[in-house]
């Protein structure tokens, strides 16, 4: 059986990236990508490494009647704080 590789899967833009818990959770795939910020938008996934990274948790329900919207000030503040700094930012979510 062929074991899931932790990785950063999507570049968004230049400095922006999407993955999932496996690719929070992969300090060295982080590092290589030169991400200094993530953001979770889920409660199921630990931030690992506070003393390396700053992170924004966002507990949001993945469901259909969850108002996603009403976060997206917070979450576009806070990417946009990451690359104003010149580095990246991961977004992540459970899956």
């Amino acid at each position: 059986r062929r074991q899931r590789q932790m990785c950063i899967r999507d570049r968004i833009t230049t400095g922006l990236f999407i993955g999932d818990a496996y690719s929070a959770n992969n300090y060295f795939n982080l590092h290589s990508k030169n991400v200094s910020h993530v953001l979770s938008m889920t409660s199921e996934v630990d931030n690992l490494f506070p003393d390396k990274f700053e992170y924004l948790q966002i507990s949001i329900n993945d469901t259909a009647d969850e108002d996603i919207i009403s976060y997206f000030p917070r979450a576009i503040e806070f990417i946009e704080k990451a690359l104003s700094e010149g580095t990246g930012i991961l977004g992540n979510c459970t899956f």
